[in-house]
């Protein structure tokens, strides 16, 4: 079999294998896959290097993270067995005792008000009894005196 770069083939009789041309054909798709599945393997390199690279990042914050939360909860232990954590302790409790008391004034007040009032309101009903009193043993006398006038004048009466 001739190849003639114009394209034409002539030769012998055909034999049951492929054609030249079919092989050809065949062998330029290979390449093609061939190149194709090349480029991908490049390019999932190129990310398998990224996420590489990524994944050492990642694991180097993640150890400055517990570094410094380490860190962080050493600075709470020392700073609450401190002097001024104390101290902020005691002015917390303080306020806090302030304001219970500010609000007992506060209610031992309103309480006072009310004590006030009923004393007053007492007080009032009593200048009134006292009054009423005075009013009813008048009254009672003025009774007396007329009984007292009404037996003299029967024993007169009666003499």
């Amino acid at each position: 079999d001739l190849y003639d770069p114009s394209g034409t083939l002539s030769g012998g009789s055909s034999k049951n294998m492929p054609s030249t041309l079919s092989k050809l054909h065949a062998l330029n798709e290979a390449e093609e896959k061939y190149s194709t599945h090349q480029n991908n393997v490049v390019s999932l390199k190129k990310q398998l290097k990224q996420l590489e690279a990524a994944s050492k990042k990642y694991v180097s914050v993640k150890q400055q993270l517990e570094l410094k939360q380490h860190s962080l909860t050493l600075l709470k232990k020392r700073i609450d067995g401190s002097e001024s954590a104390q101290i902020i302790n005691q002015v917390e409790t303080l306020g806090k005792d302030l304001q219970t008391a500010e609000d007992a004034y506060t209610s031992a007040l309103a309480k006072k008000t009310e004590l006030e009032s009923t004393v007053k309101r007492l007080q009032k009903e009593l200048t009134m009894f006292s009054k009423e009193q005075k009013e009813l043993i008048k009254q009672a006398e003025k009774k007396v005196k007329a009984c007292v006038a009404s037996e003299e004048k029967c024993k007169s009466v009666m003499e």
